[in-house]
């Protein structure tokens, strides 16, 4: 009885699997037309049975929009229209729809994706099959890609193929790491900078080794630090915290024969905008009131600094952490903070510049950022730092034009960009298949003229918070 049982269950099983394949057929259209003098003609098909009623919707944007549990490639615009409403088939299914010609129509894309009316779909009324679009373009041959297996092509990156017939970003990814270097020696008192109550300037500076990092573009998006001994409840109100990237690269390794540091000088200058990459000044990701509140201790011993506007690091260079407190007469913050020494021979080179005040001779500018100068020391902070990669890439192969002395036009393109995501294209050009000699990287595809092989670039920006990327169906560069 068990055997027959789960026979049955087996051919249970397969059935219902071979009916959700037939199912879920593929819809697909053209991806490239070139409108013609008084119109062109779309042929949209599916190239399975579809069991149930359904409908091809259109539209002019590519959404992505969730409706009901189902994810539309679709903006639901405006001018959102029903291209087909079928009762059902039985089969292999195509039409062709006729568009006339009007002002404006290159570059726009039709978005089609059908919608298959099903009592037993999830949400218990519809469930939606693939998207695909067609795009106008002027004449010339499109040099692109309908990214119908953008693996089996060459593309090369961190990017996802998961969604039938487009490309779209890699997942976001969050890390955590800790400013902890094995070399560093534990202080046996904690620092009261940079919350120092009579106010105080800091700067500290983290190699890409301190931080974990990997040659990837991040976001640091929380910073915590880690108390020494007792952690008493406390109010810094006025609290700046700067992030940006330096070219300060402390080198801690110390002399065989002496035990000095072999470059001293390689840390923090005690000039704090020395320290400050040119052009480019650290930016204020946090000002205002800062509670130190014990009960928020994580287990591994760490306190959060207040909630910061994600910065964008660039994962190659050194990470500039800077802190600014305000002399304050009702800041009796008693908590020190832990660091380790980094060279015990000497306090250069440079982990930390600090300048603050004391019980009896408070900081003489009110202002600490008009403290222009420091003390630098190699006391590294125990911070622990939570990154989140958001950006991703695609890169393409070579791909021929097909013309020995190409004029690349602007390229047109069909993609989803969800809300708070962005996409990047960049493009160079070759006379080489194997991209010998190639051009610069540029953001505009007339950098490859002349060149017979182009390639590009699609640089993924997901949504920090919701995880979207964006979607990429078609590409194309016409060139004639």
């Amino acid at each position: 009885m068990k055997r027959a049982f789960c026979l049955l269950s087996t051919a249970v099983t397969l059935s219902l699997a071979t009916l959700a394949s037939a199912q879920s057929p593929t819809f697909s259209m053209p991806p490239f037309v070139i409108p013609g003098v008084t119109g062109s003609q779309i042929t949209w098909s599916i190239d399975g049975a579809i069991p149930h009623p359904f409908a091809i919707l259109a539209d002019l944007s590519g959404g992505p929009v969730d409706l009901f549990g189902e994810r539309f490639y679709l903006g639901f615009s405006p001018v959102l229209t029903t291209l087909s409403v079928s009762p059902l088939s039985t089969g292999p299914v195509q039409q062709t729809i006729s568009i006339p010609t009007v002002p404006g129509m290159l570059g726009v894309s039709i978005y089609g994706q059908p919608v298959v009316f099903d009592a037993l779909a999830s949400n218990g009324v519809f469930r939606t099959l693939n998207g695909a679009s067609t795009t106008y373009q002027g004449a010339g041959s499109p040099t692109g890609s309908a990214f119908d297996d953008p693996i089996g092509e060459g593309f090369t990156g961190n990017f996802r193929a998961d969604v039938a017939g487009h490309i779209r970003g890699g997942a976001v990814l969050r890390r955590t790491h800790e400013t902890i270097d094995p070399q560093g020696m534990p202080f046996f008192q904690g620092l009261q900078n940079p919350l120092h109550p009579q106010g105080s300037r800091e700067q500290m500076v983290f190699r890409t080794q301190d931080v974990g990092a990997t040659g990837e573009p991040e976001l640091l998006v929380a910073v915590r630090w880690k108390p020494l001994g007792l952690v008493t409840n406390g109010t810094i109100h006025d609290l700046e915290m700067r992030i940006g990237h330096t070219a300060v690269v402390p080198d801690y390794r110390v002399d065989n024969f002496s035990a000095l540091p072999i470059a001293p000088n390689s840390g923090l200058d005690a000039l704090f905008a020395s320290n400050y990459l040119p052009g480019a000044h650290p930016v204020s990701c946090f000002r205002g009131r800062y509670d130190i509140d014990p009960t928020r201790q994580t287990g591994n011993g760490y306190l959060p600094y207040p909630s910061i506007t994600p910065f964008a690091y660039d994962g190659v260079s050194s990470l500039l952490l800077e802190f600014l407190v305000a002399d304050d007469p009702l800041n009796f913050n008693i908590t020190g903070a832990a660091v380790r020494i980094m060279v015990q021979s000497s306090p250069l080179p440079g982990a930390r510049l600090w300048a603050s005040g004391t019980p009896f001779q408070p900081m003489p500018i009110p202002m600490p950022s008009q403290v222009t100068q420091g003390i630098p020391d190699n006391a590294m902070h125990e911070l622990e730092l939570d990154f989140a990669r958001v950006q991703t890439y695609a890169q393409s192969p070579w791909i021929d034009s097909q013309n020995a002395n190409p004029d690349y036009d602007p390229p047109v393109m069909a993609a989803s960009i969800p809300n708070g995501s962005s996409l990047r294209i960049e493009y160079r050009g070759s006379a080489s298949a194997n991209g010998a000699s190639p051009t610069a990287w540029s953001l505009s595809q007339d950098v490859a003229d002349g060149s017979r092989y182009l390639q590009f670039r699609l640089t993924f920006v997901a949504n920090l918070f919701t995880g979207e990327s964006p979607i990429v169906d078609t590409l194309a560069v016409p060139a004639h």
